[in-house]
């Protein structure tokens, strides 16, 4: 009887974890979001009234900024693979995508002020949630006990 009911148990559990998706999920999920997002947005710019050498210049800064944020990305995938704090989950899993979206509405040349706003709030609410993560370098915290 006992089999049973921890059976019983095991699948109830299984089936709640089914249908919930984890912060990681989350981060893919807002990412791939804010990404066409700025697709869809994009087609509405006016490009053509943008001289040539800033037009290339703000797209190789888009395409070092969309660096930064496959970086800011991939540490936030890694953190999400470890509890944390709500608020720095929520920084983790929101910060990639708002930047990421913001290096390529930049790229397509559209709204340069907001598209640097993003990618700077995104950045430094990251930098935040990691400078005052004490679990975000494990080593760190040995050497510091």
């Amino acid at each position: 009887m006992a089999s049973t009911v921890s059976i019983a148990r095991a699948d109830a559990i299984a089936a709640g974890k089914r249908g919930r998706i984890g912060p990681r999920g989350l981060l893919l999920v807002v990412t791939a979001s804010a990404l066409a997002l700025a697709v869809v947005l994009g087609p509405g710019t006016a490009s053509s009234t943008v001289e040539p050498d800033l037009a290339r210049l703000l797209r190789y800064m888009a395409l070092l900024k969309g660096l930064f944020a496959g970086i800011a990305f991939s540490f936030g995938y890694w953190r999400l693979a470890r509890p944390a704090a709500l608020w720095r989950e929520v920084v983790y899993v929101v910060g990639p995508g708002v930047m990421a979206g913001a290096a390529l509405c930049l790229w397509q040349l559209q709204s340069a002020g907001l598209a640097a706003a993003g990618l700077h709030i995104g950045l430094f609410a990251l930098v935040a949630a990691a400078l005052t993560d004490r679990d975000f370098i494990a080593g760190l915290r040995r050497r510091s006990a």
